[in-house]
């Protein structure tokens, strides 16, 4: 019976140890451990977007969304910065940081910025991601003809009819000599305007200007009030013109509301037998455009070791395993005693 006392107590004395250091010793008991993956961020090139939301007289403010795609382990302290370099100078125009803190699982982040830039030339929008102020990926875009956008103050439907121009394609302003007298040359101009709204429209006034092909110095100008334009109807307003004879002209054509330039175009008229200008030695048609995909885009983590860290130590034993050890030991050592 003694033995028996004794054994008992030993076995109390044994599991309050064990017990004592489960509580005492880290690691001994397994606990879940973190996700020490590595995070991986990429922003989608197909999902990324540029649109104009605010145009003024002088600036033109473009609102950039980005779509960041991220799996593996949590990314801490995220941010996403958008900037615009003018595409000349290369001077940073503007940029917008936005803080999206922590990111886990697979997932989508859409990021919507606003970025102010003047209105004129192209610029460079690059997008950045980072993680720990460490730079996970990068994305970049061109952008060319902000000065195409138009405020809301110079917008107009009536605009010079396009007939596409080309040898085949058909001038939108006719052109007649009418007179020609003393080294002067008469000319009679008829722009094609059309209302490309759905509603009456015009009150502008047109205004012509005939410019020497070399010198660009200013031989005549003329202008005329429009009056209403139905929907979809096309005007047909005249001015003349009189010049030297003998030489090339360019003729600027320019649509005015209020004082404000809401259309122009440009076209040669040649009067020199020696000479021809052609159209398209001048004029370029200048329009907002989100060119194609310029830079790279890169995932930074993917720079990073795939090795996945390890922990300080192994996983532990777990309690049910301990007692299972330990009541197998005294029940052997009960039985060797019989």
């Amino acid at each position: 019976m003694q033995r028996e006392t004794a054994f008992v107590g030993g076995l109390a004395v044994v599991l309050l140890a064990m017990l004592v250091g489960v509580t005492a010793v880290p690691g001994v008991v397994a606990e879940p451990r973190e996700d020490v993956r590595p995070s991986h961020f990429v922003i989608q090139d197909d999902q990324w977007s540029i649109q104009p939301v605010d145009v003024s007289g002088r600036t033109a403010t473009l609102q950039v969304e980005t779509r960041i795609r991220h799996w593996g382990g949590v990314g801490e302290n995220v941010t996403v910065a958008v900037r615009a370099v003018d595409s000349k100078s290369g001077l940073l125009e503007d940029r917008t940081e936005t803080d999206l803190g922590a990111i886990e699982g697979e997932r989508e982040t859409p990021v919507r910025t606003n970025l102010t830039v003047a209105r004129q030339g192209g610029y460079h929008v690059e997008t950045f991601v980072f993680e720990d102020s460490v730079t996970e990926a990068e994305h970049r875009r061109s952008i060319s003809g902000v000065e195409a956008l138009k405020p809301a103050y110079a917008r107009s439907p009536v605009e010079f009819h396009d007939y596409g121009g080309g040898e085949s394609g058909k001038p939108t302003i006719d052109k007649r000599i009418e007179a020609v007298e003393d080294g002067t040359a008469t000319l009679e101009l008829t722009p094609h305007l059309t209302n490309q709204g759905d509603d009456t429209a015009g009150d502008v006034t047109l205004v012509v200007t005939a410019r020497q092909a070399d010198s660009h110095v200013v031989a005549g100008q003329a202008q005329t009030d429009v009056g209403s334009i139905r929907p979809g109807r096309t005007a047909r307003p005249t001015v003349e013109l009189t010049v030297p004879e003998e030489y090339n002209y360019w003729l600027d054509a320019t649509l005015l509301k209020d004082g404000v330039v809401v259309d122009t175009i440009s076209e040669p008229a040649n009067l020199d037998p020696q000479e021809t200008l052609e159209e398209d030695e001048r004029q370029t048609e200048v329009t907002f455009d989100a060119g194609d995909f310029t830079g790279t885009e890169r995932d930074h983590s993917q720079d990073r070791s795939s090795e996945t860290p390890t922990g300080s130590s192994g996983p532990g034993f777990g309690t049910a395993i301990a007692l299972v050890g330990l009541v197998g030991a005294a029940l052997l050592a009960a039985r060797r005693n019989q």
